[in-house]
């Protein structure tokens, strides 16, 4: 996942509904192998 800082605003929830909808994608697939990444950084 991306986070931006531009103009004092990060990257958010509502940023990324409007990409999933832009894409005509469900935004559960932004999440889909979190679990992975996360037993990675333990």
């Amino acid at each position: 996942m991306a986070e931006i800082y531009h103009n004092k605003k990060h990257f958010n929830i509502a940023h990324l509904a409007k990409i999933a909808k832009v894409l005509e994608v469900d935004i559960c697939e932004f999440f889909e192998g979190v679990d992975e990444i996360i037993k990675d950084d333990d």
